[in-house]
């Protein structure tokens, strides 16, 4: 399980890495998908922190996971207060002044089974998370 130190996204907003999670099968809108042999399908967990007095934007088409060969693997969807999302368009996010929240963010396509998420990029930054 990955617990990271805040990370800045922006000057004004910070996040944490709770926690990673791999898994053989998706269920969305009543079908389960399986996994390809060798993947797993990857969600992350996200506390995000606005210590200012304005409202800020969170765009999670800037975040992606990256596997050891530097392979991208981009949102799919974003689940914010059981409030599941699946177009790009919906991938931004208001964070009220002074507010902390947490975000549900799954990744396609499937992550390869015997690598860790160690890395993700955010607004073109690679970032370590161990």
């Amino acid at each position: 399980m990955i617990k990271s130190d805040f990370i800045p996204y922006t000057e004004e907003v910070s996040f944490q890495v709770i926690e990673v999670t791999k898994e053989n099968t998706r269920s969305t809108h009543s079908i389960t998908y399986i996994a390809p042999t060798g993947t797993r399908y990857t969600s992350m967990s996200l506390k995000f922190k606005n210590e200012t007095d304005k409202d800020q934007i969170i765009n999670f088409e800037d975040f992606y996971l990256l596997d050891d060969n530097n392979n991208k693997y981009r949102v799919f969807d974003v689940v914010q207060n059981m409030k599941l999302t699946f177009s790009t368009k919906k991938m931004i996010f208001e964070l009220k002044a002074g507010e902390d929240k947490r975000y549900g963010l799954s990744f396609m396509p499937p992550f390869p089974k015997d690598q860790e998420v160690t890395r993700i990029l955010v607004k073109n930054k690679v970032i370590n998370l161990k």
